[in-house]
């Protein structure tokens, strides 16, 4: 995680993280990323609405900036918390256009402090 801002779930503008590819993505800044935390909240991190979504030089690391408080679903504990599980990427793709094996990744966590 970059920042956390004000509490301590991930939900507040100008909270941030990265997420890094193991080779060049096509450059999308509209795909949606769904999360889920330990006790079942849900929610859908949406490029270009929700956040902001930038890519470095090579591609491979993608940064997620909040812009807008983030609305979150389910759960015994208001808001989303640490660690959260990536369970969808919708709209990102490999220079082949190859969605990102979820499944078959090692890393799904996202970890704020």
């Amino acid at each position: 995680i970059l920042s956390n801002i004000g509490s301590s779930d991930l939900s507040d503008p100008g909270d941030a993280f990265t997420l890094t590819f193991s080779e060049k993505m096509n450059g999308s800044v509209f795909g949606t990323i769904d999360v889920l935390d330990p006790d079942g909240t849900t929610a859908l991190i949406s490029c270009g609405t929700t956040v902001s979504c930038t890519w470095n030089g090579a591609v491979t690391v993608l940064t997620v900036v909040m812009t807008q408080p983030l609305a979150n679903t389910g759960g015994t504990t208001p808001g989303l918390q640490q660690p959260a599980t990536i369970t969808v990427l919708a709209g990102f793709a490999d220079q082949a256009g190859n969605a990102p094996d979820l499944p078959g990744s090692a890393d799904l966590l996202i970890d704020f402090v």
